[in-house]
């Protein structure tokens, strides 16, 4: 690759420099917004994107440094407390990096958006030393830097996949040019080796050289070659000094690579493998070899084993032992997944990534008996599905993907209570004081199909469950797939469900003491999988259900037990209405094609009428043909596109009544970005209203004044 240039000092030599407060974004508002900015004021971040790799660093000896959405969050370890920064293009932040030499103080971001930058901070200031562009057009997948400090390489994501060398000093790009066709995971400059560079990824390993040629500098790559061995994903990468790299690979072994070919395979003794997954890194210290992987496990191998091995040339395993083994996590059901692993001082103390939800210290000290690992940050492993709020304390709940129920005192900025279900969460309700005083009773829905109504002991004394922070109090199996929605109806007297099942399933809520208890009162069919609920206004049980393929039911239902489910639960004699969606999207967006050509057909013949004015008024006399002279301004030479309508019906994401006593929808696919209003008894809506510049964005909720 020939070297690029770009200098990012100012015209008389100086470094430039930069307005820090002109490189953090603010909210994205539309010229017709009417919302004024002051409306929501962010508060505090919970939040830890635990399942990205290598998403943490310490730029501190006390503070860790991890992004989340499109804020760069700095941990505080002694407090256990979180302060934020925003991204500079709001498109949110792909890595972060320190840079490794003490002559430098630097927290390097790669963000994420159009063309992105990548920001060098000098920490504590947070004043900008360097801003680095063109190196990708989407976003950067990892940083790394030489030992001196002085290079920078950034790997791109999709679609370019570029990989950048760069003098950041100077703004300059040194080398450039794309790295693979797919995932990039981890790039690493070689510690002992110059100009050595590793990749790896989905399915690959590249070994790149910087090399001096009659041409000047390039960057020549050489994949690595599986041969017998099966492809692998890679994460974890070790150069070695010998120019030999270590990597780690699906099954969990050690894969030794010399020129370009994996030369040996170490594991356990009886081909057990060294790691039970993926190994995500490698960290060599005084002969020995540490790996971590996804398995939650640290192993510490003597690597002069390995180096004196010469196993046969038909079975190049290498079968050795760890020397040292420490298990990060104490739960026997959630092992944690070490995403990376940062050094806090000396050979011994790690702060761990757990891909799990959360941060851990480790103590992994050669000694018989050493300090358990200590849990610094708890949080969500994955998306959260559902957040309610009390409806009488400062608290808010969250349910994750992970069965991870947690609970925060936003008053206090801290996380209260903690409890995982053995079941991935889907959807969650607080129930109101005015059904059950206590105002502690949380009813979730999971992928199980089961509703589980808890208690929440908020604080000494709250409730009669002194043991327990988080107490099942009932357990309902309503439905046989994911349960997807819930809903209280005004007088709250039924709880409903829906699911995957096809089914919504309505409950009796029966006022008692200690707490409120749920009755099974019957189920009703629906024509696909229920993706929303909802109450009509001014009736006590009619439910608004929207549907995955766009079907749209409106159900009268009972609000206590009815006399002929003794044997099925299914609840035949109920009045159903039912709206289908139809896909108009594809019509809006060419009736505003046809209305763009018109538009410019107008104008394109009022020009060439003026000309015609013109022409004549300077020659009177002139004979001009007026309608063969407007006649290529009336050609339509613009052909349209032929209607789409998607085959599979796009899913109701909501919907609800408005004032007027139409119907307000929200869809999701391809007809997403717009929000069509209906009468229960029309076919086509009565108007569609696109929201600005989110014409394809999925509108999954709203908030009402």
């Amino acid at each position: 690759m020939e070297p690029f240039q770009e200098n990012a000092s100012s015209s008389n030599g100086k470094p430039k420099r930069y307005d820090v407060h002109s490189l953090i974004s603010k909210p994205i508002r539309t010229s017709s917004c009417t919302i004024p900015n002051e409306l929501l004021e962010f508060d505090y971040s919970y939040g830890y994107d635990c399942k990205r790799y290598f998403n943490l660093c310490k730029v501190d000896e006390n503070v860790l440094v991890f992004a989340s959405g499109n804020l760069i969050h700095f941990f505080h370890v002694g407090t256990r407390t979180v302060t934020t920064r925003r991204s500079s293009t709001g498109g949110g932040i792909g890595c972060i990096t320190t840079n490794p030499s003490e002559e430098f103080s630097h927290l390097t971001v790669g963000e994420n958006g159009t063309n992105p930058p990548i920001i060098i901070y000098q920490y504590p200031e947070m004043t900008v030393v360097g801003l680095l562009t063109g190196g990708t057009t989407g976003g950067y997948s990892r940083i790394d830097y030489t030992v001196d400090g002085k290079l920078l390489i950034a790997q791109g994501i999709e679609p370019d996949y570029m990989l950048t060398v760069w003098n950041w000093a100077e703004g300059e790009i040194v080398l450039r040019c794309k790295s693979f066709s797919n995932d990039v995971i981890n790039v690493m400059f070689s510690p002992s080796v110059p100009g050595h560079i590793t990749t790896c990824g989905l399915g690959h390993i590249k070994f790149w050289k910087m090399s001096h040629t009659f041409t000047g500098l390039k960057l020549q790559g050489e994949l690595g070659r599986f041969g017998k061995t099966e492809i692998s994903d890679i994460v974890g990468i070790l150069p070695l000094p010998d120019e030999k790299v270590l990597s780690g690979c699906q099954w969990g072994n050690v894969l030794v690579w010399e020129a370009g070919l994996i030369k040996l395979e170490v594991c356990r003794k009886g081909r057990k493998s060294c790691h039970e997954g993926p190994i995500t890194q490698l960290h060599m210290r005084a002969g020995e070899v540490m790996t971590a992987g996804l398995d939650g496990r640290i192993k510490i191998w003597f690597w002069e084993t390995v180096e004196l091995a010469d196993p046969p040339d038909d079975d190049r395993f290498v079968e050795i032992e760890p020397i040292m083994e420490f298990r990060i996590g104490a739960d026997p059901h959630h092992h944690s997944e070490l995403m990376c692993l940062v050094g806090k001082a000396g050979d011994y103390e790690w702060y761990a990534q757990d891909g799990n939800g959360g941060i851990w210290l480790c103590d992994l000290t050669p000694a018989h008996h050493t300090e358990p690992p200590q849990q610094l940050l708890k949080c969500h492993a994955g998306p959260i599905v559902a957040v309610q709020a009390s409806p009488v304390s400062s608290h808010v709940a969250t349910l994750g993907e992970d069965g991870m129920l947690c609970v925060y005192d936003y008053a206090k900025r801290e996380l209260l209570l903690s409890h995982r279900f053995q079941c991935a969460g889907r959807t969650m309700l607080w129930l109101p004081p005015t059904l059950d005083p206590t105002g502690a009773i949380l009813v979730l829905g999971f992928s199980d199909g089961f509703l589980r109504a808890v208690a929440l002991n908020l604080h000494d004394g709250h409730l009669s469950y002194p043991e327990n922070r988080v107490n099942l109090i009932q357990l309902l199996k309503s439905h046989a797939q994911p349960i997807t929605a819930l809903a209280l109806n005004g007088r709250e007297t039924i709880l409903v469900s829906g699911a995957e099942d096809r089914t919504i399933f309505v409950h009796r809520c029966v006022r008692g003491t200690p707490h409120v208890t749920i009755e099974p009162i019957g189920l009703v069919y629906t024509p696909s999988a229920v993706t929303s609920l909802d109450w009509k206004p001014g009736h006590a049980a009619v439910a608004l259900v929207g549907c995955r393929h766009g079907q749209l039911l409106e159900v009268e239902l009972p609000e206590t037990p009815v006399d002929y489910t003794t044997i099925s639960y299914h609840l035949r004699h109920v009045e159903i209405k039912q709206l289908t969606f139809q896909s108009v999207k594809s019509e809006i967006k060419r009736n505003l094609r046809i209305a763009d050509i018109e538009r410019r057909r107008q104008e394109k013949r009022a020009r060439k009428l003026q000309t015609l004015e013109t022409m004549r008024r300077e020659d009177p006399r002139v004979e001009i043909n007026e309608e063969a002279f407007l006649a290529d301004s009336d050609a339509d030479d613009e052909e349209l596109e032929p209607l789409y309508i998607p085959k599979v019906p796009s899913a109701i994401l909501w919907a609800r009544y408005t004032d007027e006593d139409t119907l307000w929808l929200s869809m999701g696919g391809y007809d997403a970005g717009y929000v069509y209003e209906y009468g229960f008894d029309d076919e086509d809506p009565i108007s569609c209203t696109p929201i600005p510049e989110a014409e394809d964005t999925e509108l999954t909720c709203y908030l009402q004044e």
